[in-house]
């Protein structure tokens, strides 16, 4: 037999079997892996319990043939040998005192154990501190100096012992240069679970396999992937053979064998960026180590996560990327049985190569369940590549299906048992035939009979690669260079094209001469650049010249020539010039235009019914009238930066104007519904009525003391004025919401508003609300909404608010994230105004918002039903840190003259449906499952159903 087959069979020999390892074996521990020399310590599973001790809290501690006892062979069939088993039900452990080893020795104990009679595996479901919990074995090892202080190694397995079958395990115990006495520690075994044999033997520590095996195995599959005859493949091969030749040799040690790996690598490496495309070329796409911290995302670069916890991501600073980090106490993938992550992608055809590391276990609680020497392999994991599929097919998709990846892909890895304590890397290869889009992929499961854990489950990817060479002419580099550099002369021409525009339009008159300028200089450029063929310009690029990295595309190197190449002379030549002239023309032209949006926001306040009785018309009027007279002369005029200061001056008048207007409705025309400021407000613990300048608010759920970080439940979210931070009241007058409603009842006139207008005014301060909804409703009698806003804050998108006037997507309120007392400042303050009009039936809003930005949405039709209370309300149950701010309600009947417009109009924004499905919104906010005829808000927009 060869030397290299004779090798192979001593490794074989050192997998994990029945018995404890003999002279001459080779054994792998979690330390490394070891050959076996003397035996130091013989079997000492014997039926004198010589030298074990109990663990024990008991007072008195018990002998250990109380709690353990020894069983002799002759008395149990097909059990070799005598065996230990637990005795007493409530038996903690026992130890045994090792003689001191010598130093400069390494050793290896091994523990063989069986468990014949269960009917199912004795499986470690939690360790703690690797303490004793119920259905956990653990082997401890622990080290101690010659004066019993604690020092060196501690190691601690949970067991998995299969019915019927003796599994060893074994770990290294290096003293070093110090003599020291060793204790061996058994803790929390089953019943059922029988020690069979301990030993304690010599050994001499050799080169482990198992560092080079993965990445051997990549740059095998690299080799193999196709045909390299384009190629130079000497240094890689030359790698490949010294690999094969170390592990050949009993004799190498791992010192040799790390130099070979980290040469490996570099070949690898070496050759990759010499002939093959690199997929994920930026850090955070090969999933390293963090430099910050993450939370709560899901997605890592391009890489999308799944399962566990709706794909949430953890990861601490110099730690790995966690999936399932906020499952607690869930089976794994969340419920769903599955978890991973995927990378879909278009992709040309050619070879590729697909690469990542990873770890899975379980978790306990926040505290990871495992550590470098620990961990039970309770998951499977599979990587796969696999074409997308239409829309029909990729809703098909269950993650949990553990059939899919084997029936789509195109290339797998097949199911493996995955490392819970170290990261494990496996390749795939792959030949794509048919461009298209493709999904990259880790998928993870747990293992039979582990479904039902419920300590959680957490995934560790790292460093992913694809490399691929492509079949085309060109690699995916020169083809991305190509697309960048025709993204410029396109944004080139599209530029020109939009200059032109510009010339063309009598609405922007000025500057128009330097405009067209631009236009002549350039066009003749961009068309010269537009003629070259794909060739030409793939013969520009040079890959070690093209730096992607600098954001600059002028940037030039210190000999003049452009770092992006190409793409950096198109854009410097010629896009960013009429770029430039473009920006310039429409910010002079923006200019003549912000006068006409001015003259058209005055005239629009005109037409509002609320200022009917305004003493201030005749003055905006006029106002108007001289604004409408310069803009004419100017559209007719040039631009001048006079002409550029006079526009400003009168924007500035007109807002003024407005203002006025708003200030001279007369005091008899106004009549004060409510008026709560909270200043003066006082309450109770539980419901509470906080009574205001004018009327009161009814609270459900209110304390006079903020509850501490500890007092979890309904206590975390009262309502309360201020909040007590280090013994002091802060911000007394203002109202912090919580988890309940404020109601304020409205004495309704006889007349039920009439035609007139009521205005609602209020201040809030957001803060972003990780789980929760804050807002408003104005309720009439049958208990229907008239008028409603609330939203998420912490997650501002379609279907997460009702917002029938816009003012949301309109931008109409400022949100913060620096806690409680932060956010309450006058820079985060939103100041909204609901106005109905109750004699047109149409309803218009504003928000004021930091530095006097001013949002005014269009009119929208409501129902004209008087409300009789206002309901401030949150759902928000989260932590106490987080929660938003109320203040200054006030609500006004405004005197109108007698309504003579159409119901409709100022209606804005009204286009037809698509569909009716979908949840449909009726103006006021209530959810209709039948759109009859009316107006209605879908997926945000309003629409009109006849």
């Amino acid at each position: 037999m060869k030397k290299r087959l004779l090798f192979a069979g001593a490794m074989m020999l050192s997998a994990i079997t029945g018995f404890a390892q003999s002279v001459g074996d080779y054994v792998y521990t979690p330390q490394g892996k070891f050959q076996i020399v003397a035996e130091k310590v013989g079997n000492i599973v014997t039926p004198e319990f010589t030298g074990w001790t109990t663990v024990s809290a008991e007072a008195e501690t018990p002998a250990v043939s109380d709690q353990f006892q020894y069983v002799n062979a002759d008395a149990e069939a097909g059990t070799p040998g005598g065996y230990l088993s637990q005795k007493n039900a409530v038996a903690e452990g026992m130890t045994y005192a090792l003689s001191t080893l010598e130093p400069g020795s390494t050793y290896v104990v091994s523990v063989t154990m069986t468990q014949p009679e269960a009917s199912t595996p004795n499986r470690n479901t939690r360790t703690a501190d690797h303490g004793v919990t119920a259905n956990v074995n653990l082997l401890n090892i622990l080290g101690v100096n010659g004066d019993n202080s604690e020092d060196v190694a501690e190691y601690s397995i949970p067991t998995e012992i299969i019915p019927g079958e003796a599994k060893t395990y074994s770990y290294a115990i290096v003293p070093g240069d110090v003599a020291r006495a060793y204790t061996l520690k058994l803790l929390g075994f089953a019943s059922d679970v029988y020690i069979n044999e301990i030993k304690v033997q010599e050994a001499l520590q050799v080169a482990d396999d198992r560092t080079i095996a993965a990445d051997l195995d990549y740059a095998k599959k690299l080799l193999a992937m196709r045909d390299w005859s384009d190629a130079d493949t000497e240094g890689l091969q030359e790698m490949i053979g010294a690999a094969d030749a170390m592990l050949a040799e009993p004799s190498t040690t791992q010192v040799d064998l790390d130099d070979t790996r980290n040469a490996l690598n570099e070949a690898v490496k070496d050759f990759q960026a010499e002939n093959m495309d690199d997929f994920l070329p930026e850090a955070v796409d090969k999933i390293p180590y963090g430099t910050k911290k993450t939370d709560k995302q899901s997605n890592i670069g391009v890489w999308q996560a799944f399962g566990g916890a709706v794909g949430r991501i953890f990861q601490t600073s110099g730690n790995p990327y966690d999936i399932g980090h906020y499952q607690r106490a869930s089976t794994w993938g969340n419920g769903n049985g599955c978890m991973g992550l995927t990378y879909k992608v278009n992709l040309q055809p050619g070879s590729y190569i697909f690469s990542m590391e990873a770890m899975a276990g379980a978790r306990e609680d926040v505290k990871n369940s495992w550590d470098v020497n620990t961990g039970l392999a309770f998951a499977r994991g599979i990587m796969y590549v696999r074409p997308v599929g239409d829309e029909t097919a990729e809703a098909n998709i269950v993650n949990a299906n553990a059939d899919y990846e084997h029936s789509i892909a195109l290339a797998s890895t097949g199911y493996y048992d995955m490392n819970p304590a170290k990261f494990e890397k496996h390749t795939i290869v792959v030949n794509i035939v048919e461009g298209g889009e493709y999904e990259f992929a880790i998928k993870t499961y747990a293992k039979e009979g582990y479904e039902s854990l419920k300590y959680g489950s957490v995934l560790y990817p790292y460093n992913a690669s694809i490399y691929a060479k492509a079949s085309s002419e060109y690699t995916l580099a020169e083809l991305t260079y190509e697309e960048a550099v025709r993204e410029q002369i396109t944004t080139g021409r599209a530029q020109l094209t939009k200059a032109a525009e510009n010339v063309a339009n009598p609405a922007r008159p000025w500057v128009k001469p330097e405009l067209q300028d631009s236009i002549n200089k350039f066009e003749p450029i961009i068309a010269q650049y537009e003629a070259m063929s794909q060739a030409e310009i793939i013969a520009t690029y040079d890959k070690d010249a093209y730096d992607t990295s600098n954001k600059n595309l002028a940037a030039k190197d210190e000999d003049g020539n452009y770092l992006r190449l190409l793409v950096g002379e198109v854009y410097d030549l010629a896009t960013k010039n009429v770029i430039a002239a473009n920006r310039a023309f429409d910010a002079k032209n923006d200019t003549l235009a912000s006068l006409k949006k001015s003259i058209e926001t005055a005239q629009k306040t005109l037409s509002f019914r609320i200022y009917d009785k305004a003493t201030g018309k005749p003055a905006l009027e006029a106002k108007i009238a001289a604004a409408q007279e310069q803009y004419n002369a100017l559209l007719a005029s040039e631009y001048s930066e006079e002409n550029a200061a006079a526009i400003v001056a009168t924007n500035a008048e007109l807002a003024a104007a407005i203002e006025e207007l708003k200030a001279s409705i007369p005091a008899d025309a106004i009549t004060l519904l409510v008026d709560i400021d909270f200043d003066n407000a006082v309450g109770t613990d539980g419901e509470a009525t906080l009574t205001g300048n004018l009327g009161s608010m009814l609270v459900s759920n209110f304390s006079t003391v903020t509850p501490t970080a500890n007092e979890k439940g309904i206590g975390d979210m009262v309502f309360e004025l201020g909040i007590d931070a280090n013994g002091e009241k802060l911000l007394p007058g203002v109202l912090r919401v919580g988890n309940g409603t404020g109601t304020v009842d409205i004495a309704v006139p006889e007349d039920a508003y009439g035609t007139d207008v009521v205005r609602v005014s209020m201040d809030w301060w957001f803060l972003r609300l990780s789980d929760g909804f804050v807002g408003f409703w104005m309720k009439d009698e049958a208990n229907e909404n008239v008028m409603a806003m609330y939203f998420n804050p912490y997650n501002n998108a379609t279907g997460s608010k009702v917002d029938p006037l816009g003012l949301i997507d309109a931008g109409g309120y400022v949100g913060n994230t620096t806690g409680d007392t932060g956010s309450y400042a006058d820079d985060n303050k939103t100041h909204w105004e609901y106005v109905l009009d109750y004699g047109n039936k149409i309803a218009y809003a504003t928000a004021v918002l930091k530095n006097s930005n001013v949002v005014t949405v269009e009119p929208v039709a409501f129902s004209g039903n008087p409300f009789i209370n206002f309901q401030l309300q949150s759902n928000y149950k989260n932590y106490i840190g987080r929660r938003c701010w109320f203040d200054n309600l006030k609500i006004e009947r405004i005197a109108a003259d007698p309504a003579t417009v159409d119901p409709n109009a100022g209606i804005s924004d009204i286009v037809a449906p698509v569909s009716k499905t979908g949840k449909i919104y009726t103006i006021s906010g209530v959810e209709v499952k039948n759109a009859t005829k009316g107006v209605y808000i879908k997926d945000g927009k309003k629409f009109v159903v006849k």
